[in-house]
């Protein structure tokens, strides 16, 4: 009996001491994601862009040359978009073929 109640202060004991070091590491998390959050809302407002009205008119004309049937190319090419904007801009508003 006496044995059993050893080992159960024991057991305890180490509870009481995991306790404690999973609180400390939740208190380093804590302070990890305000971090991580603080970064990432300084790296939104840094790149983040906000549309502007002159910003949507030419988005507009881009995507009424897709509708009218302009190649790949000519869309890099008399837009000024890199290819993978162009790309992307004509599969969301291209010919929906097979559709």
């Amino acid at each position: 009996m006496q044995q059993t109640h050893e080992d159960l202060a024991g057991i305890c004991s180490a509870a009481v001491m995991v306790d404690k070091r999973l609180a400390a590491n939740d208190a380093r998390l804590d302070q990890v994601w305000e971090f991580v959050q603080d970064q990432g809302q300084a790296d939104m407002e840094k790149f983040a862009e906000v549309p502007t009205a002159s910003t949507q008119q030419s988005y507009d004309g881009v995507i009424q040359k897709i509708r009218w049937g302009i190649s790949l190319d000519e869309l890099v090419k008399e837009c000024g978009l890199t290819r993978d904007e162009a790309v992307l801009l004509m599969r969301l508003h291209g010919a929906k073929s097979g559709r």
